[in-house]
């Protein structure tokens, strides 16, 4: 059974939820526990295929892994802080894709990751090396280049791929760019960077990984990026991404030939043309206030065409951040909470030379933006079997109540400002529905064994759901009841209680019911 869904997205967002945080009842009899720890969600796409989700994808953050679904989805429903986490998306015949992000206890973040994909790949001699063209890039490679993850010497046939990126040929490559576009010179100081086009290149035998043995380097010349071509230098430095750190770390020099740069690549990793521009920066700083007050963990991107990148940010306690980006330009503000869809604003930024670290900071100062999150989000994960479980929330509406389920997945602008963002009918999950506003009322969530209870029972499933609730500052997990008597295949999670537009608390059920349909009265309180 195959369905389309819709996808409401966010770029790398977060929002925290403080509060009281006391359970409401037990795990495994169906109660809600609180999470001590983040959850982090996001959607993986391919480079140039803009909102197409890409299922398969191995997702790692810090120890954990997950797989993405056939819609691109994950989540890691509780993680620790323990201080600056890698996210890596990983995926045949793609570049990986990487982010690092910090995370704090109680909070939501919603990460999407960008992997580009592989654009050319070309088979060569280990022993004899020679020269390779790779879309649109030459890479000369000596005799006897390549060694294993275990230091040992290759023989045989390797292949060779490559991926260049523009950064500034579109917001979502400006996403595909490994972390932020910050380096580490060689005198150690941070500076921010004006990318004049990012490469990878990968070297595999038999699908493992290979690395530049020691003393061993690559002679590439690779296209500058089409953005920057006009204003290249014929000299630049050339940095290579740090994963642990998220950091760009300068290492040597490019030449300009032409429209290529040419440049000696003692490892294999991620690369980038870069100009820092330190003693060009100002500070900018924004506020974000909801209904509660103060939003914090809000990412905020602040993007600016004329050096190719975007700078990002998680805002503080008092709802605020501040980011250092190039003085006197055209700039655009893009910033949401946990994957709701982003505002904009566009704005040209103080010609004052400043920097985050001035005291006082002499920031340009944008404001407070009202941005009032979604009023609660339920995300259902399961194990192998059975492959379809189904999401459904039911809720007052102005005339009649509302079932979003997927044969009706809603809207965000208009009644029932509710949305299944993806549906998944292949196991694991996720599936997400986002209530944007609420109304006075009860709203019940289920879910429904839609493959049937005969050989893959519900009770057995490893569901579980994770509820965000903004109003209320928690973050609660529920799984299904182990006893089943009835053998229903309705789960029925939990109730919301709306008073006005905001969610004043929540019933964890813990039943089952049973239904021949996916609609009807199984699904209402």
């Amino acid at each position: 059974m195959q369905r389309s869904f819709g996808v409401l997205r966010g770029s790398r967002m977060g929002v925290l939820f403080l509060g009281s945080l006391a359970a409401c009842g037990g795990g495994g009899g169906g109660g809600g526990v609180v999470l001590e720890g983040a959850v982090v969600t996001g959607h993986v796409e391919a480079l140039g295929a803009s909102e197409v989700g890409l299922g398969d994808v191995t997702v790692h953050l810090g120890s954990q892994s997950t797989t993405t679904n056939e819609q691109g989805w994950y989540i890691f429903s509780d993680v620790g802080s323990t201080g600056p986490l890698v996210l890596r998306g990983e995926r045949e015949g793609h570049l990986a894709g990487v982010e690092t992000l910090d995370v704090v206890a109680g909070g939501a973040y919603h990460v999407d990751l960008v992997l580009a994909p592989v654009q050319a790949s070309q088979t060569l001699s280990a022993e004899a090396g020679g020269t390779v063209s790779v879309a649109g890039a030459e890479i000369v490679v000596p005799p006897g280049a390549f060694v294993d993850a275990a230091g040992a010497g290759v023989t045989g046939e390797v292949e060779m791929s490559l991926a260049v990126v523009d950064p500034g040929a579109s917001a979502q490559a400006g996403v595909a760019f490994p972390g932020e576009p910050v380096g580490r010179t060689t005198e150690g100081e941070l500076s921010p960077l004006e990318s004049f086009g990012i490469f990878a290149i990968e070297v595999r035998q038999s699908g493992r990984l290979l690395q530049l043995a020691a003393g061993r380097s690559l002679e590439a010349r690779v296209p500058i990026a089409a953005s920057g071509l006009a204003t290249a230098p014929a000299t630049i430095a050339l940095w290579s991404f740090d994963e642990s750190e998220g950091l760009w770390d300068e290492e040597g020099e490019a030449t300009r030939s032409g429209d290529l740069y040419v440049a000696s690549i003692p490892h294999l990793s991620w690369w980038n043309f870069d100009a820092p521009y330190l003693g060009q920066t100002t500070c900018v700083s924004v506020c974000f206030t909801g209904a509660s007050g103060p939003l914090v963990g809000v990412h905020v991107e602040v993007e600016v065409p004329i050096v190719r990148s975007t700078r990002g940010g998680y805002t503080g306690t008092d709802g605020c951040v501040s980011l250092d980006v190039r003085a006197g330009s055209d700039a655009t503000l893009r910033a949401a909470n946990n994957g709701d869809p982003p505002i904009t604003r566009s704005f040209v930024t103080q010609e004052l030379i400043t920097t985050t670290r001035a005291v006082p900071p002499m920031c340009q100062d944008l404001g407070t933006i009202d941005l009032s999150p979604s009023v609660a989000q339920a995300i259902l994960t399961w194990g192998p079997a059975p492959s379809d479980l189904d999401s459904h929330l039911t809720g007052p509406g102005s005339m009649d109540r509302f079932h979003v389920y997927f044969g009706n997945r809603g809207t965000a602008s208009a009644e029932p400002y509710c949305v299944l963002d993806t549906d998944d009918t292949s196991a694991f999950g996720p599936e997400v529905i986002t209530l944007h506003r609420a109304m006075s009322g009860t709203y019940r969530y289920a879910v429904h064994n839609f493959s049937g209870q005969s050989s893959h029972p519900i009770e057995t499933s490893g569901a579980q759901v994770v509820l965000i609730l903004p109003s209320l500052g928690e973050i609660v997990s529920f799984t299904p009841p182990s006893s089943n008597g009835s053998n229903g295949n309705v789960w029925r999670v939990f109730d919301l209680h709306a008073e006005g537009d905001r969610i004043v608390g929540y019933t964890a059920l813990g039943e089952y019911a049973q239904t021949s349909s996916s609609t009807g009265p199984a699904f209402e309180p």
